[in-house]
């Protein structure tokens, strides 16, 4: 048996090391892709905050400020951005993939480059 999947690929950008406003532009391509008939849409890796392209830029010495920045934007899961973001694809009745930069409570610079699978339910 074939079932056809509408897929989205979201080359987008992000709002740079802006954890609040990715995860509304997130929302909204989650909505619009779901208006379009999409029942999946991908978006790209560490999509949330941003890619941290400096690491190969410059020496670490040199790149403390925006790893700060980076750590401190970095997402906890769950929470408020994530649920934000679930609760869109469950309205819209979509499939979610993301990439995000994860924190945890238990150390400022332990971060992981996770891949959220989202469900529409």
């Amino acid at each position: 048996m074939t079932q056809k999947v509408t897929v989205a690929a979201a080359h987008l950008s992000p709002v740079y090391l802006d954890t609040r406003a990715t995860a509304e532009k997130t929302c909204e391509y989650i909505v619009a892709a779901s208006k379009a008939g999409v029942q999946l849409i991908v978006f790209p890796e560490s999509f949330v905050p941003g890619f941290p392209l400096w690491p190969a830029l410059s020496a670490p010495i040199y790149n403390h400020d925006l790893f700060s920045q980076f750590a401190a934007q970095s997402l906890h899961v769950p929470g408020p951005e994530i649920l934000k973001i679930c609760s869109v694809a469950k309205d819209a009745g979509i499939f979610v993939s993301i990439g995000i930069s994860e924190a945890t409570s238990r150390s400022v610079g332990c971060l992981w480059n996770s891949n959220l699978l989202i469900g529409p339910d």
